[in-house]
């Protein structure tokens, strides 16, 4: 590897960084970016995807509709795009971004017709709009397949908000209709937070529900596994990556077991706590921690160019160091919020405030 790989490689993992650009916001367009750079993505095994393979794996005769909810960043539509591909789905016809795509998979039992809606959001109206025909026809087949055995399952990402809105405007118009009799029980399933239901086919996964420091230890390992990390070998005479390179140091204290298991106990605190850390803000944390500088321009992440200059200055260096950007400190404070990682851990790391008693 040469600088100018090097750098190439850095200049992609800034695009992860918590920075204010759209090609940061949506896996599907990092994997974009990822394939014209000829870099390959940061990807881990989901802990969800082996609870779906247990209720989807037409191979086995296991299909069950599934639906997919969880925050913005936890990768539904993702999951979705790479349980496409699994199924022999193409990779070209992802490329047009599709809001539903139909694949047929030959189980042990037969064929089965599925349906992947890739974001129901984009499938149904807005609140208030009206609803167009294919639009209802697309969510009342959906209702049927859950109510009775249908040689159709579906796999479903949605926001369990846009899913209930979109059954109840149904509902609403067609009170005999297969989603006004679907929408109670995934109401009580979502509200009791259950992934099965007696009545209906069907498998709901909230990715919410899965613990941040779980995907954090995966993240973090595909991160320290990338090849290109060879940059600190091959190209050690170039400041940025020599010993010298704050992300040099950086990466050595992330690879270093003692500092991750403290972060990682933060990130379960978290969890016990209620406030979880989607796939995307863990990813950006831990590459803000590699790659965050207080100075380093207005997206305060580290160029190549920036890593030269300032590896000549250990002071000046120094202000980049992980301990800090975990916490979100190379940003200023009205460009930490917004990012649920910086604001829980935030919240963690502040003492109690003295109290006067008068």
């Amino acid at each position: 590897m040469d600088s100018e790989a090097a750098d190439e490689w850095i200049r992609f993992l800034r695009e992860y960084a918590p920075i204010p650009r759209q090609s940061n916001m949506y896996a599907e367009e990092m994997f974009e970016r990822a394939e014209k750079m000829g870099i390959a993505p940061l990807e881990f095994e989901h802990p969800a995807k082996a609870r779906i393979a247990e209720r989807f794996a037409p191979a086995s005769g296991k299909v069950t509709n599934v639906i997919l909810t969880g925050t913005a960043g936890e990768g539904k539509t993702q999951f979705l795009y790479d349980l496409w591909l699994n199924a022999g789905g193409s990779r070209e016809a992802l490329r047009k971004k599709p809001k539903f795509l139909e694949h047929t998979l030959h189980g042990s039992e037969g064929p089965v017709q599925v349906v992947f809606v890739f974001d129901l959001s984009k499938c149904v109206p807005e609140l208030g709009q009206d609803w167009q025909e294919q639009q209802i026809a697309l969510v009342e087949r959906f209702a049927e397949a859950m109510l009775s055995p249908q040689s159709v399952k579906f796999l479903v990402a949605a926001n369990d908000g846009k899913l209930l809105q979109a059954l109840r405007s149904i509902k609403a118009k067609r009170p005999h209709s297969c989603a006004a009799k679907v929408e109670p029980e995934i109401e009580e399933m979502l509200a009791r937070k259950r992934d099965s239901s007696a009545q209906l086919d069907l498998y709901l996964l909230d990715l919410s529900s899965v613990a941040s420091a779980e995907v954090l230890s995966r993240a973090r390992r595909n991160l320290l596994d990338r090849a290109e990390w060879r940059c600190f070998t091959d190209c050690s005479s170039d400041p940025a990556y020599g010993p010298a390179s704050p992300l040099a140091k950086n990466f050595k204290l992330l690879a270093s077991d003692l500092f991750f298991e403290r972060l990682r106990s933060l990130i379960e605190l978290c969890d016990v706590n209620g406030m979880h850390i989607s796939v995307r803000d863990l990813i950006a944390l831990l590459v803000n921690g590699l790659l965050g500088h207080p100075d380093a321009g207005a997206d305060h992440i580290m160029t190549p160019k920036f890593l030269r200059e300032v590896s000549h200055d250990p002071i000046k260096a120094a202000a980049g160091i992980i301990h800090r950007n975990i916490l979100g400190e190379n940003f200023p404070a009205h460009q930490r919020e917004g990012s649920a990682a910086f604001e829980y851990l935030e919240l963690l790391s502040h003492r109690p405030r003295d109290v006067e008693c008068n």
